[in-house]
């Protein structure tokens, strides 16, 4: 192998015939799947947050409020950390 010439990882994974398109298009599709799974994430944690802090605000007790406050606090991060990572 030489040295200078570019990491090409498709490179002799396609027998004669097929071309580069077929791979690019399976890594498109992948990233695409990837893509809607972290929106379906995102939006099922804040429809959790919506839930916890309405707990939280009809919450009869300053003991259980907090709890939920906490972890409503838990899930906002989360949402946070996962919207940042796109």
């Amino acid at each position: 192998m030489e040295l200078n010439r570019k990491h090409q990882p498709w490179k002799g994974h396609f027998s004669d015939g097929q071309n580069i398109s077929a791979y690019k298009t399976q890594s498109i599709n992948r990233r695409t799947a990837r893509d809607q799974q972290m929106q379906k994430k995102l939006s099922n944690l804040k429809n959790q947050y919506v839930r916890l802090m309405h707990k939280a605000e009809c919450a009869t007790g300053r003991k259980e409020a907090v709890k939920h406050f906490h972890n409503a606090s838990k899930v906002a991060d989360e949402i946070k950390l996962l919207s940042t990572w796109k």
